[in-house]
């Protein structure tokens, strides 16, 4: 099983999946500048962010989250950052 933690912020959502039986971070990524016209996403082994092509909260969450749950599994494989692990 994997979990999806979510924290929102006012101008910001960071986001990680967890496999539960493991701890093991499978993704993270970050929404900044929500508000503004362009908000940026950035996964956590991505070097150059993503530019969401709207603003709001539920808006660039509809455009991020079929990026993380297509193909395989939940997330594309390139996005898979191998050996991390989430401290408790």
């Amino acid at each position: 099983m994997q979990i999806l933690v979510i924290n929102c912020g006012s101008s910001s959502v960071k986001s990680e999946i967890i496999e539960a039986q493991t701890g093991v971070r499978l993704l993270a990524f970050s929404i900044e500048r929500i508000s503004e016209a362009t908000p940026q996403l950035r996964f956590s082994d991505e070097a150059a962010p993503i530019n969401c092509p709207a603003s709001g909260h539920e808006a660039v969450l509809d455009f991020t989250f079929p990026l993380c749950c297509k193909n395989k599994g939940p997330l594309p494989q390139r996005h898979w950052p191998p050996g991390r692990t989430r401290r408790r």
